[in-house]
């Protein structure tokens, strides 16, 4: 004996689970969405503003610094190794990128004691601390 109109009410409890399931999966797919676009909008604004700052000191430099030409040359050295970073999230233009960066922190020591600028700059996640030339001086005889 069968009871066909009752028949859906024993699957019920079944239905609405995956129902809810569905939904769940709908939301947390747009969720995901969201948030790995602003995890990557900050992680790309971290990165890149410490080449923007550094960028803005090259032009200051190029400026400033126009008649030293030892200088002038690291800075043409400077600026090769902070154009044209990658912007993409392949692993090896990651790894180019925090190169770059790396040399270009060095290379910034280097002008600053070339230029006789000791302001220390500051980048996002560091700050790239300069010693006078009397205490770099001091530093080799020891």
């Amino acid at each position: 004996m069968s009871n066909g109109i009752f028949d859906p009410l024993l699957n019920l409890e079944e239905q609405y689970y995956n129902e809810g399931y569905e939904e769940g999966k709908c939301d947390g797919k747009h969720a995901g969405f969201l948030e790995g676009k602003q995890f990557g909008l900050q992680t790309g604004y971290q990165r890149f503003l410490s080449i923007g700052i550094l960028r803005g000191r090259l032009d200051i430099w190029k400026d400033t610094l126009k008649e030293n030409e030892k200088v002038q040359r690291h800075l043409n050295q400077f600026e090769t190794v902070i154009d044209n970073v990658p912007m993409s999230n392949a692993e090896a233009d990651v790894e180019e990128f925090e190169k770059r960066l790396k040399k270009a922190k060095a290379k910034t020591k280097v002008i600053c004691s070339v230029g006789k600028d000791n302001i220390p700059v500051k980048v996002y996640d560091d700050q790239i601390d300069l010693k006078h030339t009397e205490e770099v001086i001091e530093d080799v005889g020891n």
